[in-house]
């Protein structure tokens, strides 16, 4: 076996192990992480409510905290979404069970990560919404350190929202068959007087 090729033998045999020692010992796995929204998930307020759900594996010896040492849990200490592109405002909820420990080589599977809550009833464009959720942690005495999973929701068109005229006339109808509908009771052809 030629020496050049023993070093390099060597060395890939050194990068390998290198590679798996630095290995993150908390893995992040968003289980549902492209959704598409369709009409018929739209709430009442024309809302459509999008849940990702996600496993965390621990693959060290040593019980895993999540958050940052000294500072509040949740959301951003412990756990971030971080939207990067998007064309209306959403609504976002935390589940507020998630886990502020994971043991030493456990999983928790089955995880209900966050809800984005998006907004069907503006006028915009069919698009795609994409997020990075993070998440952060540390090991007794050690630094904090993070896993991230990307996300995406494919969003149809909007649902026009009425104008504001038509606003207007439909509530001056509605108007008219309530006032109406009160003549008609105190006029006194709707009273009728029965003799005996």
């Amino acid at each position: 076996m030629p020496k050049s090729f023993r070093y390099l033998l060597f060395g890939a045999v050194l990068l390998l192990v290198s590679t798996s020692a630095e290995a993150d010992p908390l893995v992040l796995t968003v289980t549902n992480p492209n959704q598409t929204i369709n009409y018929g998930q739209l709430n009442e307020f024309g809302v459509a409510q999008v849940s990702f759900i996600g496993d965390l594996s621990n693959s060290s010896n040593q019980q895993i905290t999540i958050g940052t040492p000294g500072l509040p849990c949740c959301d951003p200490s412990s756990y971030h979404l971080e939207i990067t592109q998007q064309l209306t405002s959403l609504g976002l909820i935390y589940n507020s069970q998630f886990p502020t420990t994971v043991d030493a080589l456990s999983n928790i599977n089955g995880l209900n990560l966050f809800t984005v809550n998006v907004p069907l009833w503006t006028n915009a464009p069919a698009h795609i919404i994409t997020g990075i959720f993070t998440v952060y942690y540390y090991l007794p005495g050690g630094a904090v350190q993070s896993v991230s999973n990307n996300i995406s929701i494919n969003v149809p068109a909007g649902i026009p929202a009425p104008e504001p005229t038509t606003l207007a006339l439909l509530a001056t109808g509605v108007g008219g068959l309530i006032l109406r509908k009160r003549r008609r009771r105190s006029s006194p052809t709707s009273r009728r007087v029965h003799k005996h």
